[in-house]
């Protein structure tokens, strides 16, 4: 985010892109790897399972509360 905050030029925006795109993306491919190397193999569906719950809830909570968060400070898009 602080990329993005301070890119004057496409070419920093693109960097921020590639670097947000991959730590975003990469969640989807560890995320069954460390639950299987911490937990181990018996359970694993039922431990990934309970893990990812907490993943989507985090992600339905997250947005409508940066979006209030953002209503309630009482920035107009001016500010950004």
């Amino acid at each position: 985010m602080l990329i993005l905050l301070q890119a004057d030029t496409m070419s920093k925006i693109w960097l921020f892109v590639a670097i947000y795109g991959l730590g975003n993306g990469v969640s989807g491919t560890l995320l069954p790897i460390v639950t299987r190397d911490i937990f181990g193999v018996t359970n694993f569906s039922a431990l990934f399972g309970f893990a990812v719950v907490f993943l989507f809830a985090g992600n339905a909570i997250g947005v409508p509360l940066a979006g209030f968060m953002f209503d309630a400070s009482g920035l107009t898009t001016a500010y950004l």
